[in-house]
């Protein structure tokens, strides 16, 4: 996509109908065109290449019908920026639009190229901002890695999945203990490094398929979408568990973590996400105090060998 505020890079844009458009000389363009006929051919299109922006030609009332039926609408919305050429719409039919994601919408009579070519780049603008700040909501900054709410998200769009396509899978939380003790022995910075020195060793230690979580400042949470049995997950939580605790080096100093884990597994335990997410925060809350955490004021030779994380 063209960088916020690039106004020198030329859009990519997908022109979907028999609008006849005339290349001018902008400000905002010419942009890199590619046209389709219909949205049958369009979301072939879609499935192999995301464009800047989609302009979408509707010539009646019907077409925009067919338009907000579409079912590669919600995906191209959430990708592009997406602007449609129309009668002038009413109030009803223009309220139903933007709430399918549609960025603006232009009155056929008043669609000159210098109008069309500002909008779409504007679509485009607002689409990317959109998405930076989507990615910004959706992770955790001291990690990288997924936040709470996104996992939510994801975890619920996989139990819909699973509704149609049935099939196990399990959601495992891992509590590390002592952490705010890290953070009071060698100070805030040393302790965001040790969080992400945790969420480099989940991620090294899971199947590509796998999502490593943060939640919150302490726990960390693993989604597996496919699970054969419940001893697959229970595995994964050993193997992690083991991973998560071999010493660590921050700051020149040794840190050691001890880890409490939880598990739940669809459909047994819950049909959502958020009844999967609480049960597996109760089961690591009833492990948590049986291991202590030392953390902090260690010397290299206490225990095993630090691991290099960085």
């Amino acid at each position: 996509m063209v960088a916020l505020n690039n106004m020198t890079a030329s859009l990519s844009i997908l022109q979907i109908g028999s609008f006849e458009l005339t290349q001018a000389n902008s400000a905002f363009g010419p942009g890199q065109w590619q046209h389709c006929a219909d949205l049958a051919a369009a979301q072939a299109v879609l499935a192999e290449t995301t464009p800047d922006a989609l302009l979408v030609h509707c010539a009646d009332a019907q077409a925009l019908e067919e338009l907000l039926a579409w079912p590669a609408l919600s995906q191209a919305s959430l990708d592009s920026g997406v602007v449609v050429i129309a009668p002038a719409p009413t109030p009803g039919m223009a309220s139903r639009l933007l709430q399918a994601g549609v960025q603006d919408i232009v009155a056929r009579s008043q669609a000159d190229p210098d109008l069309l070519m500002r909008t779409l780049w504007m679509a485009a603008q607002r689409k990317q901002a959109e998405q930076h700040l989507r990615r910004a909501w959706s992770i955790d900054l001291a990690t990288g890695l997924p936040n709470q709410a996104q996992l939510v998200d994801l975890l619920g769009q996989l139990c819909a999945l699973r509704e149609r396509e049935p099939a196990h899978m399990a959601l495992l939380v891992l509590r590390i203990e002592g952490l705010s003790s890290a953070q009071s022995h060698m100070g805030a910075e040393m302790a965001r490094a040790l969080r992400r020195k945790i969420a480099v060793r989940l991620r090294a230690g899971v199947r590509s398929s796998d999502l490593v979580c943060a939640l919150g400042n302490d726990a960390y949470a693993v989604l597996l979408p496919r699970t054969e049995s419940d001893n697959d997950a229970r595995r994964v939580a050993t193997k992690l568990s083991q991973l998560v605790t071999q010493p660590y080096t921050a700051g020149g100093q040794a840190a050691v973590v001890s880890v409490a884990t939880g598990l739940s597994h669809y459909p047994t335990d819950g049909r959502t996400a958020e009844d999967l997410l609480r049960r597996a925060l109760s089961s690591a809350a009833l492990q948590r105090g049986a291991g202590r955490t030392s953390l902090g004021r260690q010397v290299e030779r206490a225990g095993a060998p630090a691991a290099n994380d960085d």
